[in-house]
């Protein structure tokens, strides 16, 4: 047990999941997505809808702690699909999904 996987482990442990994934739903497409805009001021900003559209993507799914961003991803058009219980103790983690529209 270790805080933090050796990148070889970590690689290792995708190609079976995405192996494992592909098999079930015939999908062999997936790609990962980490968006890092900053905006004139230097803040980060977010471009992630823009870009997943251009991938074609149908749907975003985020997750949230409810303590952190449940509102702004529902103020954003995302509805919530799921959630689990103390995780952490006394707090739940909220899954999101949004639809995304072609073209818009």
């Amino acid at each position: 047990m270790v805080d933090e996987a050796p990148a070889a482990d970590r690689s290792e442990l995708e190609r079976q999941l995405f192996a494992y994934n592909a098999e079930r739903t015939g999908y062999t497409d997936g790609r990962d997505l980490s968006c890092f805009l900053r905006g004139s001021d230097g803040e980060l900003v977010a471009a992630a809808e823009t870009e997943a559209r251009a991938r074609g993507c149908e749907t975003i799914v985020v997750s949230s702690h409810e303590f952190q961003a449940p509102g702004f991803y529902e103020h954003l058009g995302s509805e919530p699909v799921g959630a689990t219980v103390d995780t952490p103790l006394g707090f739940r983690e909220l899954t999101y999904q949004k639809r995304l529209e072609a073209g818009a």
